[in-house]
């Protein structure tokens, strides 16, 4: 078949090369074809943040997953409300500071602003690698910011250990997401979230199932400290929202009861009287404190199905009372 050993070594290098510049392409441009279940989300706030929308909206949400699974955008508007939900699973203020920043910058400013994120992820970026950087959600100066204010802070446990670039120059780096990609046909979860989202108006469930009375985060996290990088851009996030004459939201999403009655009592005490100073500080409005509900409300021990409705209805007759007061 080959008429040398040199050629056949040329041919197998080049057939090689050839390979990874396939693998190097599908790793870099394809990331829905591979990337774990949250990136159809990030990608479509991405879009909705970094493009002027058709329609503009005047109710806007922002959070983590808790978030995301729970508000609906289709039961909470009317007349007067046309909300979206631009929650990114699996984050924390400091998406959420870069999310707002690049929405302002291509729509309109909203009325109202609803942030909610749960204690884990006002503690620790822990998701910061497998999303944030591998999504390649930011530009290039802002993680380098980021990367420095961290540094700055002496809160670089997590992005220190981080360098951004590396997931661009060393396409190596994604061989365990691109296995778990193809084991698992994460193409397909990635094509019907999308498809959800085009109509959901960015609502989408994280689970399913009937019931959920485990142990949600607050369990395991134990205690409540919040982590310095991540409130450096809560407090942006929340000046920004100022300067753009945002009224200001902050709602603490609800975990099943199992789970709440666990929690100590020094852990609530923390966590509040670090809402509300920051609330004091910057003048905003707190809708809800620590809260439980039945385990049938819940697809898992960290997120609502069932009563996603009925927490949107809540906020919703919350907004209608101020609506309605003088």
């Amino acid at each position: 078949m080959f008429r040398s050993y040199k050629q056949m070594t040329f041919s197998v290098i080049a057939f090689t090369a050839l390979l990874f510049a396939i693998y190097s392409y599908v790793i870099l441009f394809h990331k829905d074809l591979y990337m774990n279940d949250d990136y159809a989300s990030w990608m479509d706030v991405k879009h909705k943040t970094t493009t002027r929308n058709v329609e503009q909206y005047n109710f806007v949400v922002m959070g983590d997953s808790r978030a995301k699974a729970t508000f609906m955008p289709n039961e909470f508007d009317d007349d007067v409300f046309n909300s979206i939900n631009l929650s990114l699973p699996a984050s924390t203020p400091i998406e959420g500071y870069f999310t707002l920043k690049h929405y302002l910058e291509h729509n309109d400013a909203p009325d109202k602003l609803l942030v909610g994120y749960s204690s884990l992820l006002l503690s620790v970026p822990y998701f910061y690698l497998g999303n944030t950087v591998k999504f390649r959600y930011l530009d290039t100066d802002e993680y380098d910011e980021i990367a420095e204010m961290a540094e700055k802070l002496d809160d670089n446990d997590i992005i220190g250990a981080i360098d951004h670039r590396e997931y661009i120059y060393f396409t190596g780096k994604y061989l365990t997401d691109l296995y778990s990609g193809i084991t698992n046909a994460r193409w397909k979860t990635n094509k019907l979230v999308a498809d959800q989202l085009l109509t959901s108006k960015g609502h989408v469930y994280v689970s399913v199932f009937d019931e959920a009375d485990g142990d949600s985060t607050e369990i395991l996290l134990g205690e409540f400290k919040p982590s310095k990088i991540i409130n450096h851009y809560f407090e942006k996030m929340i000046a920004l929202a100022n300067e753009h004459d945002i009224d200001f939201y902050w709602y603490t999403f609800p975990i099943n009861n199992n789970s709440y009655n666990k929690l100590p009592a020094d852990f609530l005490m923390a966590y509040q009287s670090y809402i509300d100073n920051l609330s004091q500080k910057y003048g905003f409005t707190v809708m809800s404190e620590f809260y439980g509900l039945d385990a049938q409300y819940f697809g898992d021990p960290d997120h609502l199905y069932r009563g996603a409705p009925l927490v949107t209805g809540m906020i919703k007759e919350e907004f209608l009372k101020e609506r309605k007061s003088p």
